[in-house]
């Protein structure tokens, strides 16, 4: 007896494409959906390397105040990109500024978009902690912090002992931010950069100077 063959049917189903206008709805609404995607992760990014700066030079202002309590005054500024502090950048009547001494202070070296911080500090603070002492905690380099509408915001009297800055995402340093030189004048965004402008400060003041090092022990306070 011969075996039952099996046949297997096979059903034809007809598909109807896209139109034409079904396939230009559908780009349109994946356009819209991308672009509403893209712009806010750009915006996190940004917003992420901009958190990422401002915990780096935290972290450098931290690091030159300790470094200023153990040693009695402050690092001068490397002239390259290795971080060794450089004396002859301070050897001037007035301090070059330069690169963060990352190296010698243990501490991050970019910003949130691989630029090195650049560092200037008014010569006095570089000498001795018995010159700054007698000198009451000032200066020489008016050092001076502005606004981008070019209003001073810091550094009346001599005030400024230092200053760290990234040259932000575009790389180059805005407004009177001059990379190199003698420079006195540096320009804060205060949160709010202008078109073109995205250069991120911080500073040390004297009294904050002063407050660590009375609280350290290294200087006293005469009524």
């Amino acid at each position: 007896m011969l075996p039952k063959q099996k046949y297997i049917q096979i059903t034809r189903c007809n598909h109807s494409g896209f139109t034409l206008l079904e396939l230009a709805i559908v780009l349109f609404i994946v356009a819209l959906l991308t672009g509403g995607v893209l712009v806010p992760l750009g915006q996190r990014m940004n917003q992420q390397y901009l958190q990422n700066t401002q915990a780096v030079l935290e972290e450098a202002k931290e690091g030159l105040l300790g470094y200023a309590v153990l040693n009695g005054h402050f690092p001068c500024p490397a002239n390259d990109e290795n971080g060794i502090a450089d004396a002859s950048l301070c050897s001037a009547s007035e301090t070059q500024e330069g690169f963060i001494p990352w190296s010698d202070l243990g501490v991050g070296r970019y910003d949130g978009w691989g630029n090195t911080l650049r560092y200037r500090v008014d010569k006095v603070f570089t000498t001795d902690e018995t010159t700054i002492v007698s000198q009451n905690f000032i200066g020489s380099s008016n050092l001076t912090i502005y606004n981008v509408v070019n209003n001073k915001i810091a550094g009346d009297n001599n005030t400024i002992v230092a200053v760290v800055f990234s040259v932000g995402k575009n790389g180059i340093a805005d407004k009177t931010n001059v990379v190199g030189g003698t420079n006195a004048h540096y320009t804060q965004d205060e949160q709010n950069p202008e078109a073109g402008f995205d250069d991120r400060l911080i500073w040390i003041s004297n009294n904050v100077l002063a407050s660590r090092w009375v609280m350290s022990g290294r200087a006293t306070v005469t009524p």
